[in-house]
């Protein structure tokens, strides 16, 4: 199949798939889209492409631009790994979305014979608002901690706050009867300590340690006797707060992993919802048809042309294969002249409708196939614009 793949250039049928994508579950389904052999799954597939095409026409849907694929965070967490702020944030978003979908299906009437695929995927999706409620509350939407995250948290940046404060008193005290001394007059941060700078003529009368130093050695950056207990207590008091917010985090993973079947569930439905719409919006921003299955072992084409093929400088062609013994094409012309297009059109439509995409034809009518071959000798571009013949 991979080899059919190249021959008919499917890959580059789905980088134009991705122009239209939606988010990054939609893309991993089609990254891992192949062709289906079943006719009722098949047929399954081009009626949910059908309803993205009556979503879009319908009007306002929740956006799921943002939805990304939480699949490996989940594993993390069921491995006891913790996961970073913005791993954990992501879940917001997703639960959020969750719940705005659950809100579109009650606020809209979706007639079931339109919708049937977008509602049950829709009524399917569990709201985890616990785990919401918990990840909201901790954490801003900036990826930084409430104060209120845990009682140990608010209490250690209270004492933070409460010494910076009295840190500055002092340093801006020393600023006012130094300014000779000073490079510039404001209170500089080096490696969580505070500290003046100093010009570097005058770095052995001020009594402290140099922190810092500057590229041009012309300042020396010191923290003063006097603020020196105060800094030590501070970057003890920081350090307390990294482990106190990796707690909360680690708490957080916890509550994620409680839920982990419901959220792998949740993140399976949004990936089929999203490949929906991406396979939707593809088709009708080029205004593809979807095409009507037979079991009559035939093909039945109409205003087809390949989709590589700039749409100004394409022909179009008919197409009938199959049924009343007419199972044989042949094509005859000059070099150059289109015949091996013709060839890949007719295959590349037949493999698509069999992946449930909407296809570049008027309208169409095709059998489902358990085989495709493929036997062109030279490997000609489309995209080039050369035949086999040609470009040899």
């Amino acid at each position: 199949m991979k080899k059919i793949f190249e021959i008919l250039e499917f890959d580059k049928i789905k980088n134009l798939i991705l122009k239209y994508n939606i988010n990054e579950l939609s893309q991993k389904k089609l990254e891992a889209l192949t062709p289906f052999y079943f006719e009722q799954v098949i047929q399954e597939n081009l009626d949910k492409t059908r309803e993205a095409y009556n979503l879009y026409n319908h009007g306002t849907f929740v956006n799921l631009a943002s939805l990304k694929d939480l699949e490996n965070s989940l594993s993390k967490v069921s491995k006891n790994a913790s996961l970073n702020v913005d791993e954990i944030y992501e879940f917001v978003n997703t639960l959020q979305i969750v719940n705005d979908l659950k809100a579109f299906v009650l606020n809209n009437k979706l007639e079931d014979d339109k919708f049937f695929y977008t509602k049950s995927y829709i009524t399917s999706l569990i709201p985890v608002n616990e785990l919401l409620e918990q990840i909201k509350y901790c954490i801003t939407p900036n990826l930084t901690f409430y104060d209120h995250a845990s009682a140990k948290l608010k209490q250690i940046r209270t004492q933070i706050r409460k010494i910076e404060v009295d840190i500055k008193e002092k340093l801006n005290s020393f600023l006012k009867n130094n300014s000779n001394i000073l490079q510039d007059n404001y209170i500089a941060n080096r490696a969580n300590h505070f500290a003046v700078p100093i010009k570097a003529a005058y770095k052995n009368q001020v009594k402290g340690i140099v922190i810092d130093v500057s590229d041009s050695q012309s300042t020396y950056f010191i923290e003063p006797y006097g603020v020196m207990e105060s800094n030590v207590m501070l970057e003890q008091l920081y350090y307390d707060e990294q482990i106190e917010i990796a707690r909360i985090i680690k708490a957080l993973c916890l509550m994620i992993n409680k839920h982990h079947d419901a959220l792998m569930a949740d993140n399976e439905i949004l990936a089929e919802l999203s490949f929906m719409l991406l396979k939707g919006a593809y088709g009708m921003q080029n205004n593809y048809e979807i095409a009507s299955l037979n079991d009559q072992h035939s093909i039945e084409l109409i205003g087809a042309f390949h989709p590589l093929i700039d749409v100004k400088k394409v022909i179009s062609n008919d197409f009938y294969l199959g049924g009343n013994n007419n199972n044989v094409i042949v094509i005859s012309g000059p070099n150059a002249g289109g015949k091996t297009v013709s060839l890949k059109t007719l295959a590349l439509i037949v493999l698509m409708n069999q992946c449930g995409l909407p296809i570049p034809v008027k309208s169409a009518n095709i059998a489902v196939f358990r085989n495709i071959f493929v036997d062109i000798g030279d490997e000609q571009s489309i995209e080039q614009d050369l035949s086999g013949f040609s470009s040899h």
